[in-house]
């Protein structure tokens, strides 16, 4: 049994006084329902064999939930490559099977602005020679390309050395001897800044001749097939 020392009225222990046991304790509703370890009630009183059951105890307990295995992953399908849908093609530009205009360069120099010409001696002599042949028109183009030309909507302005040529003619010279056939103006087509564009037409040709020089006044000359005439001229004059 427990022991114990009961105090004084005033609180003070006396020296000698032999202890006295606890007074019984009365055990509480939530004590008399407290087990202590071991199986004990904490009053050391009898109980019964089965604790009182609380409403929380009394109540069943939900029956188990069956375990679903784990389904198997199905791997996601390969990702099927779109065909690209077909780039549009642009259209090729037309090729002209025709015949081009043969191309001559007549370069000029930056000083006295002309080229040094072979000397020509030709005479225009009378149709005799060429009364019997049948002839055709060469069209062509002169173009200038040289610093400081100016080409407007209606006239070119050119460089000092080129400002002659608006003026100038292109000559056709055939035969032997060799004699003028057919001389025409120039006449301003279009430009833009550095470069004119000129026209011209060579009217009543000779065939049959085995070579053709056309020149520009004081710019030089080229020489020509018939073929190439009849296709058509196309001079350059760059600075």
């Amino acid at each position: 049994m427990a022991m114990h020392y009961p105090p004084l009225a005033n609180g003070a222990y006396r020296v000698g006084d032999p202890p006295q046991p606890f007074p019984p304790s009365q055990p509480g509703p939530e004590q008399s329902a407290r087990l202590a370890p071991g199986g004990l009630y904490w009053d050391g009183m009898p109980r019964p064999a089965q604790p009182p059951q609380f409403p929380y105890q009394q109540q069943p307990a939900p029956p188990a939930q069956p375990v679903q295995p784990a389904q198997p992953v199905q791997p996601a399908p390969p990702a099927q490559a779109q065909p690209r849908p077909p780039q549009p093609v642009p259209p090729m530009p037309p090729q002209n099977s025709g015949p081009q205009p043969k191309r001559g360069l007549i370069a000029v120099g930056a000083t006295a602005g002309v080229v040094a010409v072979s000397a020509l001696v030709f005479a225009v002599v009378p149709g005799d020679q060429f009364s019997a042949v049948d002839t055709f028109q060469s069209r062509g183009t002169l173009t200038i390309s040289a610093p400081g030309a100016l080409g407007g909507t209606s006239e070119c302005i050119l460089p000092p050395g080129l400002d002659a040529i608006p003026n100038a003619q292109v000559t056709a010279q055939t035969g032997d001897p060799l004699s003028q056939v057919a001389a025409a103006p120039i006449q301003y087509q279009d430009g833009t800044l550095g470069e004119c564009t000129f026209t011209f037409s060579l009217d009543e040709v000779p065939a049959g001749q085995p070579a053709y020089l056309v020149s520009l006044q004081g710019h030089g000359q080229l020489d020509y097939t018939e073929q190439e005439m009849r296709d058509g001229v196309d001079i350059i004059i760059e600075r």
